[in-house]
């Protein structure tokens, strides 16, 4: 499930890792390959990948993650936090924001 339009918020997400000190790894690349995963990045010790899925008739953006570097390695990560691909720029970067603990989910998530 790569549109274009998808793809393109993947991306900005991914700068929006980057962007917050987020460091693209080398990790399973002939895997990434072979099965359409995105990059692997390390940030504070934790690691983080995107995927899409669909939920509901509309495609969500997810956070994986996981914290052992062995199971980074060989792709194995932990479904985390998910938004809605069409959420405006601003919101999607308090979505990174929130998931680094940059800052914290405020009392009304997701209406913020």
């Amino acid at each position: 499930m790569a549109t274009e339009e998808i793809e393109k918020v993947l991306k900005y997400t991914e700068s929006l890792f980057e962007k917050y000190g987020a460091v693209k790894t080398n990790f399973n690349i002939k895997k990434r390959m072979q099965f359409h995963e995105r990059a692997i990045y390390i940030y504070k010790g934790e690691y983080y990948r995107l995927d899409a899925i669909q939920f509901n008739k509309k495609p969500f953006i997810v956070f994986e993650w996981i914290d052992d570097e062995n199971l980074a390695k060989v792709g194995v990560m932990e479904d985390g936090d998910s938004f809605p691909y069409d959420l405006p720029c601003e919101k999607i970067e308090k979505e990174v924001r929130f998931l680094f603990e940059i800052e914290p989910y405020p009392p009304n998530y997701p209406d913020y």
